[in-house]
């Protein structure tokens, strides 16, 4: 289950795939690997260390929404990076003026 942005939820397999990509044997010191497709949010990717799902707090969006850079290195046998379709309604974020008496 994946919180997009804060307070809505959603399967991820609720939403297309762009595009995705797999690296192998990633080793302990990588943790920036190029994505598929660029994003602008990293809610619209989806990243599987060894076929579990990583929370999206794991990783960070970095090089113009090109890579995802990991903040602990996923020493992972198989890391797969999946870029998907997140609709506008899930990207909005809404906040509320101060009021004051």
């Amino acid at each position: 289950m994946a919180t997009y942005p804060d307070d809505a939820q959603a399967p991820v397999t609720a939403f297309g795939v762009l595009a995705d990509t797999t690296f192998t044997n990633t080793g302990a010191a990588v943790t920036d690997f190029n994505l598929p497709a660029a994003v602008d949010h990293r809610g619209e990717v989806v990243a599987f260390i060894d076929g579990v799902q990583q929370q999206t707090s794991s990783y960070v969006i970095s090089n113009s929404g090109a890579t995802a850079s990991f903040l602990t290195a996923p020493n992972a046998s198989n890391l797969t990076l999946k870029t998907i379709s997140l609709p506008a309604r899930f990207k909005l974020t809404r906040s509320f003026p101060s009021v004051t008496a």
